[in-house]
């Protein structure tokens, strides 16, 4: 089976497939008490490249998935973003997880723009949501500036759940 992994760019990103060189990187930033604080907590080696193996087997089952967050100028891997769907979910999920180094520079909105016009424009999705912590603030911020809206009816304690349809999107 030939897997293929679309690269989408952006003026200073490209989301490119993951592949095991970014394995290190992912670590780097998954295994940040910040950067987890608000989504399980640190996770070791083991459980990154169980994360990276879900996230390709994603692209495998249901035809999208994650990429590698690439800046253009460098190089360099500064997290992941992607989309993905729970068995037995409705919706498909955005999600985004990058480095300290890489907060607040508009990385994680830029990129995400870019999935979710691949989200709703290749993918199909009527929906997309994106579940994010109370107390995250800065996934909060960058839900906002993509125009979702919080879902008072989906949300609880643990998870406020932001939505966009294809229509408002677009």
């Amino acid at each position: 089976m030939q897997l293929h992994i679309p690269t989408l760019k952006t003026p200073r990103l490209a989301l490119v497939p993951p592949d095991s060189s970014h394995l290190a990187n992912y670590l780097a930033a998954y295994g940040d008490a910040e950067v987890m604080s608000h989504i399980g907590g640190p996770m070791d080696a083991d459980q990154v490249f169980e994360m990276m193996a879900r996230q390709i087997g994603h692209w495998a089952l249901r035809g999208f998935g994650g990429w590698s967050v690439q800046l253009r100028d460098s190089g360099a891997i500064i997290g992941r973003l992607g989309l993905l769907r729970h068995e037995g979910a409705v919706d498909i999920e955005i999600g985004w997880v990058l480095g300290r180094e890489s907060w607040k520079k508009g990385y994680a909105t830029e990129g995400a723009q870019v999935a979710l016009a691949f989200g709703f424009d290749v993918v199909g999705a009527k929906q997309i949501s994106a579940h994010i912590a109370p107390g995250n603030a800065g996934s909060i911020a960058v839900a906002t500036k993509l125009g979702m809206r919080l879902d008072t009816a989906r949300s609880v304690p643990e998870t406020n759940v932001y939505v966009l349809t294809a229509d408002e999107f677009n």
